[in-house]
């Protein structure tokens, strides 16, 4: 989970003072190249890198793709796009069906960035063929994590040789990626072998969107997988911003890095939570299974 908070912080973009990216480091992987994709805003595409992808140094079938979050104004401006829209599979049978996301997901996801590398859903493919990960571990803040998760749901929906071995996904604040349909497919999908995780701190709001629509489930947007909640603030509440204070992917990993992390090794039941607790009267790590 901090590891992965790591990969998730360093899938950010830094430049140089000369306008160039620089190469994201990451403990025991070596950085290979970025995925780059597009947020549409009118007659425009705007271009950025969404995905650093890394190998580790001691095995070379594992590789670690992060998905870093909104960094942009283009950015901010696909998150707002709360419309549905039929999910873009990969392998699409062209059939109608009940499987939705958010559109502003599915336009950064599918929107093609130039005609020599396609869209970001064909690069993650692309390197899914070419690379065949055996181990692919999958990381993401925010917007990332909802790339994260349309990626691996995608991915899944494959089926046959094109899926790894093994998916370990851990993302960070992640918002509701799916409608009622698609969110029950997902979870479907996922077993010891597959298996992802959100992080979420309980005031930060971002996990609570899109929130639209009649509580109807043909109106709603949802979350398809468990969760660990953590509960972290600021301490004097009349700082402003209280919104990056409680999302920021810092804030997420500096918490994880100073509380205990030993998690209990029996799965929780149902109705059950388990976690670990904090010196104060305020529970940090909360794992908890949803209904």
């Amino acid at each position: 989970i901090r590891f992965l908070a790591q990969a998730a912080y360093v899938a950010y973009p830094v430049y140089d003072k000369n306008s160039k990216i620089t190469n994201p480091t990451l403990e025991e992987f070596d950085f290979k190249k970025w995925l780059y994709g597009a947020t549409p805003l009118s007659q425009d595409v705007h271009n950025e890198p969404f995905v650093a992808v890394f190998q580790s140094k001691t095995n070379t079938n594992e590789w670690l793709l992060a998905f870093k979050g909104s960094a942009t104004i283009w950015d901010w401006w696909e998150d707002f796009k709360f419309d549905f829209a039929d999910f873009p599979f990969f392998n699409n049978n062209k059939k109608k069906s009940n499987l939705q996301t958010e559109q502003g997901f599915k336009d950064i996801y599918t929107t093609v960035v130039s005609s020599q590398i396609g869209s970001l859903q064909h690069q993650l493919f692309d390197f899914v063929n070419n690379d065949n990960p055996r181990q692919l571990i999958i990381a993401g803040h925010s917007l990332g994590s909802a790339l994260a998760e349309m990626f691996t749901y995608d991915l899944l929906k494959c089926g046959g040789d094109l899926i790894p071995k093994q998916i370990s996904h851990i993302n960070y604040a992640c918002p509701k990626v799916f409608n009622y349909y698609s969110a029950l497919d997902f979870r479907s999908l996922l077993n010891a072998n597959f298996t992802v995780l959100r992080i979420v701190n309980q005031h930060d709001l971002v996990p609570k969107l899109p929130e639209i629509g009649e509580e109807q489930i043909s109106f709603c947007y949802y979350h398809a997988t468990d969760y660990f909640l953590m509960d972290f603030w600021e301490k004097y509440e009349s700082l402003p911003d209280h919104f990056y204070v409680y999302h920021s992917i810092v804030n997420y990993k500096n918490v994880l890095n100073t509380i205990n992390m030993t998690l209990p090794i029996s799965y929780p039941q149902k109705g059950e939570c388990r976690g670990i607790k904090s010196v104060t009267e305020h529970t940090i790590l909360e794992y908890d299974i949803p209904s």
